[in-house]
């Protein structure tokens, strides 16, 4: 009986079979990458956002080549989200007059809420320190809260 060479990878190999073809192509973008995850996210996590206007009555893209490439899919996912929520709040019928130049305090307050309360840190949150949460806490919240429905 022979022993298997175990893998130091971290990330996706160590979770899968060293045969299975998934793991097989991680280690060898690994072993390209030096060992190194964050060139390895750099070259093959890559996740890009693209904003743009496309002008339908042409059926072409005319406006808004602003694109970003995050190189963590959930981080792109969370922009992503931000920028979506942001637009839904934009375009409902009390926000619509923020860039005609005719908004009302309300309308700054409205929409700088949003934006203050999607990125600042949770209540409690202590720069530095150790933030987690336990799972029992999340719980118990969860449970108050369907609990006043």
């Amino acid at each position: 009986m022979t022993k298997s060479k175990k893998s130091n990878n971290k990330g996706f190999a160590k979770c899968q079979p060293e045969d299975h073809p998934f793991a097989q192509q991680y280690n060898k973008r690994m072993e390209e990458c030096g060992g190194d995850f964050l060139e390895y996210q750099r070259r093959y996590n890559r996740h890009t956002l693209r904003i743009s206007l496309t002008d339908e009555q042409v059926g072409k893209e005319l406006w808004g080549d602003k694109e970003i490439t995050f190189y963590n899919e959930d981080n792109a996912i969370s922009h992503l989200a931000f920028l979506s929520d942001l637009l839904d709040l934009l375009v409902q019928e009390e926000n619509r007059w923020w860039g005609c130049g005719m908004s009302d305090d309300a309308l700054v307050e409205r929409i700088t809420s949003f934006v203050k309360e999607r990125v600042s840190p949770p209540e409690g949150y202590a720069k530095g320190e150790d933030n987690l949460v336990p799972l029992t806490k999340i719980a118990e919240d969860l449970k108050k809260e369907m609990s006043n429905d």
